[in-house]
């Protein structure tokens, strides 16, 4: 039987966290244990793992970076312990790198010889130096969720010592060459496995009914990579006796945008409906899917979006532009008001126009690109 343990940083909302559990259920098809070793054992997507799954937390109180900014949480250490906790937060002030390494002498390693190490999570965070250091496997794997990596500078001492570093779109695997060409070799494509008999099953859930004007729907976490200040100064433009904008997601900004759309009077058009562990019947719901992103890696909800057939408009991005053809499959807009807010308005008045995308994308077909094979094969 192979044995896999994989990283990640704690099971809550995000397109990372749902592309992770769709691997987890593909790989359970077959022979393999799994372990998951996560910094935090917490979040929604707990309960939607398979029961059998091996769930560890790798990270004390005191190299969890998250942990240091709770007060109710430093209230309740001694006071050497306080002073640990100050040592360590300006140790990360002054070098990431420094910081890890103190980490790592603060962290037990696991003894168990795993046939495979995967840092899921990637981003520049401690599990990338932990697998290199802390982890006996034969061989070790990175994901690179994303098209924007500056972060990796953060673990560019360890990057090199991989195996094989999958990106989950071109996007994000031309953007790895570029910076770090020498890891060229190393670089595959492992796209964002999306089960798409699984999300029309879920879409048919019954929920309460969205408004009787035409309904928008943006996914994602409620942080600046997703544009949701772009987001809210595009409702302001539009006509408010027109459309209802529901956004699903959790995040740091959300008391932040909650506040912008209550200054911006958009409280009855722009309605936060938290995170869901279902969002799919809000997606078979929505006559049109709309995602303002600064940067992404692959968009998940986009895909998503794509297996129900709905009219999408999303940014211009290189990533986004490998799953619709502008103007045949969807709309891409640059990163600013005026284009988003037109090419809104013209679906928001034209179902026709609608109907055009709905009737293209169920033409196309959604292709499934299954790569767990690169996982379970190796």
């Amino acid at each position: 039987m192979k044995n896999i343990i994989i990283f990640a940083h704690k099971l809550g909302s995000g397109g990372t966290e749902v592309s992770l559990l769709n691997t987890i259920n593909e790989l359970k098809k077959y022979n393999i244990k799994i372990t998951l070793a996560l910094f935090r054992k917490e979040g929604i997507y707990l309960k939607k793992l398979p029961k059998d799954i091996q769930v560890i937390e790798i990270l004390s109180k005191f190299q969890d970076r998250y942990f240091w900014d709770k007060s109710e949480c430093l209230n309740n250490l001694t006071c050497m312990e306080k002073i640990k906790v100050i040592f360590v937060k300006i140790l990360s002030k002054i070098s990431i790198v420094l910081f890890y390494k103190f980490l790592l002498k603060e962290t037990n390693k696991i003894d168990e010889l795993f046939d495979m190490a995967i840092d899921f999570l990637g981003y520049g965070d401690f599990g990338t130096p932990y697998i290199i250091e802390k982890i006996n496997a034969k061989k070790k794997v990175m994901f690179v969720h994303d098209e924007k990596i500056d972060w990796m500078d953060n673990v560019r001492y360890w990057i090199y010592n991989f195996d094989k570093i999958f990106c989950v779109s071109e996007a994000c695997k031309n953007s790895v060459k570029k910076e770090y060409p020498k890891l060229e070799e190393k670089l595959d494509i492992f796209r964002n496995i999306i089960d798409k008999e699984k999300v029309e099953s879920l879409s048919n859930e019954d929920i309460e009914k969205l408004s009787t004007r035409t309904n928008l729907l943006t996914i994602g976490r409620l942080e600046y990579q997703k544009g949701y200040d772009l987001l809210i100064d595009i409702a302001k433009e539009l006509d408010k006796s027109q459309f209802t904008w529901y956004i699903i997601g959790t995040g740091g900004l959300y008391h932040k945008i909650q506040e912008k759309i209550i200054e911006s009077g958009l409280q009855d058009n722009i309605i936060l409906l938290g995170m869901k562990l279902n969002p799919y019947p809000y997606l078979k719901q929505c006559d049109i899917y709309i995602q303002p992103s600064r940067h992404e890696g692959y968009g998940i909800a986009i895909a998503e979006a794509r297996c129900l057939n709905k009219p999408i408009i999303a940014t211009n991005l290189a990533c986004i532009r490998e799953q619709i053809k502008d103007k045949e499959t969807g709309v891409l807009c640059e990163f600013n008001k005026n284009d988003f807010v037109n090419n809104i308005r013209e679906l928001v008045n034209s179902k026709e126009k609608r109907k055009f995308y709905e009737s293209n994308l169920k033409e196309e077909g959604f292709k499934d690109n299954n790569d767990i094979k690169k996982i379970v094969e190796d």
